[in-house]
């Protein structure tokens, strides 16, 4: 039976947008650790921060609904970020098999858009000095079938205050590009009023060294377009591709 998962680093991302992650399509396996950089197209091969800058979707690339924002590097997950069953830190790409790949993280690039109803998305690519493994998207598609809904834990650094919300995860589905692709939706059912109801879609292809996630958040289930994710994430790989 072919399951649909994948994976993708994001801790960040999903806590900038109100998000969290989960379930994905299959693509084949995620890389061949034993293939070299030079024996992968330009696109997979490890990239200087310049070159995944350039790939990132411009202006004319994004749909019509949408605009660029200004936006910062993508910095670490909150070190404060705790999640219970503590094995769904791996929905989001947070467990072992993703803090062992950001050891390898050479360059990474990331920019914000402006989403329909409201809603705010985020492309960001990583690249690394060895092929994402497969590991991540496994452990990501094992969490998931057991993390239907968790409690994630936050402490605000600068204020020290403490906020919990409880998600419901629900599988996605979007077509098959790189060699792994992912997307998952995610619901707050419960915390504070201004984040309560709140939905996230979170996506994920990876091509040889390179990671790409596609993370948008906004108001009501209705609003959030799973057209807009794929369109940002093909037009992101593409990118890669044309390198």
């Amino acid at each position: 039976m072919t399951r649909n998962h994948v994976a993708r680093r994001g801790g960040a991302v999903l806590a900038a947008l109100l998000l969290t992650t989960a379930c994905l399509p299959d693509g084949d396996s995620g890389g061949d650790d034993e293939e070299t950089s030079e024996s992968l197209p330009k696109g997979g091969q490890q990239l200087t921060e310049e070159e995944i800058s350039s790939v990132l979707p411009g202006e004319d690339e994004v749909p019509q609904e949408m605009g660029r924002v200004d936006e910062d590097d993508g910095s670490a997950r909150d070190p404060e970020t705790s999640f219970y069953p503590k094995t769904c830190r791996d929905v989001e790409f947070d467990g072992e098999a993703g803090t062992a790949l950001d050891e390898h993280q050479t360059a990474k690039a990331a920019q914000g858009y402006t989403g329909a109803y409201g809603g705010a998305v985020k492309v960001t690519v990583a690249s690394h000095d060895e092929v994402v493994p497969g590991e991540l998207f496994d452990a990501a598609g094992a969490a998931q079938e057991t993390c239907t809904e968790f409690t994630k834990t936050n402490k605000d650094a600068s204020t020290n205050k403490v906020s919990t919300t409880k998600w419901k995860l629900t599988p996605a589905t979007i077509k098959p590009m790189g060699e792994r692709t992912y997307i998952a939706n995610l619901e707050v059912l419960s915390g504070d009023e201004s984040v309560k109801g709140r939905t996230s879609q979170i996506a994920g292809v990876t091509i040889g060294h390179n990671l790409v996630l596609i993370a948008y958040s906004a108001g009501p289930k209705s609003n959030l377009s799973t057209q807009v994710v794929e369109e940002l994430a093909q037009t992101t790989v593409d990118n890669l591709e044309a390198l």
